[in-house]
């Protein structure tokens, strides 16, 4: 049996650095944070990424990311829970996004 890697990351919806993290010399915009998950992702190479609290640009940024890199994931966007997968290892039977 095949085996699949699924990944999921609760992230902060918060795209520019607050002055409190700026104070300590430290960055916490979207734009860094992107790299680092970028990094963890190459490292690992899921199958399956699941966010929660992406926004909408964290989300350009990794799809940006990761298509440089060469890595070819398809998108599922449902509000701030984005679910990116890669169809070349999986093929998507139904989706649907449900609130509540």
């Amino acid at each position: 049996m095949d085996r699949i890697r699924l990944m999921t990351h609760n992230v902060w919806d918060s795209d520019e650095n607050t002055p409190a993290w700026a104070e300590k010399g430290e960055d916490c915009s979207a734009a860094v944070r992107v790299k680092g998950l970028l990094r963890v992702y190459r490292e690992t190479d899921p199958d399956v990424i699941g966010g929660q609290e992406f926004s909408p640009l964290m989300v350009d940024l990794l799809k940006e990311g990761l298509s440089a890199e060469g890595k070819n994931y398809t998108l599922i966007w449902g509000r701030c829970t984005p679910i990116l997968y890669r169809p070349d290892k999986l093929d998507l039977v139904d989706s649907e996004f449900c609130t509540f």
